[in-house]
């Protein structure tokens, strides 16, 4: 829902800059990070790799009274300034830091690639590989769950599939096509750990369209044992679900799984789920995955 001043409403009650209708309607992607019985706590700190324009890292104060140290990272410009604008008009006086920057595996300079008519898209890549007749298979399928019925109208899915797949499969191509090119800065979770004293990392979520290997190719092993729950969106491209479950294994996690959301069954998009302690059983909209 759409208000006087060009914010929208979440399901949450905050109202925001730069979301979108179809933010709202997806509102489980948000919901998603907090499913897998991770624990918020006043006091915590949490990294936001990939903020966009904010809401996972709004869910995040929101749910702990704004007493939460929070560092979100965004690299897009028109993207960073609603994430700026809603933390500092919502929780103005939260420990919240905010940086143009992209997190990968080392420090340095890259291209980063826009999509405004799809800003959740962008990415350090220029080409992605994306098959979206998959994606439009998941958006038409019939019954969907509550946290997914509003995605597409019925009258659409009740529709033919040979009509509805290529219209629905093209609109997303042509949101994904347009891509523009500006300088970005990256750099490292362990180089923010150390410019910013960290010393524990409570929570640490990475969206980052294709490249979530690389910011955890970015942690110093010293470093790893800083960070007590990883929770990524995994692009399931030459089996990187696995091998990302993997290092996490590696690193002390002891509860790894990666769940998929109703809507993306039958895509390559996965939620890789990590806690070095046992985490509070929950319900959530998703089937999980053997790794």
């Amino acid at each position: 829902m759409r208000t006087d001043d060009d914010r929208i409403l979440l399901p949450n009650g905050l109202r925001v800059y730069g979301a979108t209708v179809a933010d709202v309607r997806l509102y489980q992607f948000v919901r998603e990070y907090f499913e897998s019985g991770i624990e918020l706590r006043p006091g915590m700190t949490v990294l936001d790799v990939g903020a966009n324009v904010g809401l996972f890292s709004l869910e995040v104060l929101r749910r702990c009274g704004g007493d939460v140290r929070l560092l979100a990272f965004e690299p897009a410009p028109a993207t960073f300034a609603h994430l700026e604008r809603n933390i500092r008009e919502l929780f103005p006086s939260s420990p919240v830091q905010l940086f143009q920057f992209a997190l990968a595996t080392e420090r340095g300079e890259s291209a980063f690639y826009y999509r405004p008519r799809a800003p959740v898209l962008s990415s350090l890549s220029r080409e992605r590989s994306i098959d979206w007749g998959a994606h439009a298979d998941a958006l038409l399928r019939p019954k969907p769950p509550p946290a997914f019925r509003d995605v597409l109208p019925d009258r659409i899915r009740r529709l033919p599939r040979w009509v509805t797949r290529p219209l629905v499969a093209s609109a997303l191509r042509w949101m994904a096509r347009r891509v523009v090119e500006t300088p970005c800065t990256v750099t490292t979770v362990s180089h923010v750990i150390r410019e910013h004293d960290i010393q524990t990392i409570d929570f640490l979520k990475i969206d980052v369209e294709g490249a979530e290997l690389n910011v955890l190719c970015g942690i110093d092993r010293d470093d790893w044992p800083r960070i007590q729950a990883v929770v990524a969106e995994v692009h399931d491209v030459e089996r990187r679900v696995a091998a990302i479950s993997g290092m996490l294994a590696e690193q002390g996690f002891a509860h790894v799984h990666a769940t998929q959301d109703w809507i993306n069954e039958g895509t390559d998009v996965y939620t890789v789920h990590a806690h070095r302690r046992q985490p509070a059983p929950t319900t959530a909209a998703v089937r999980a995955r053997s790794v």
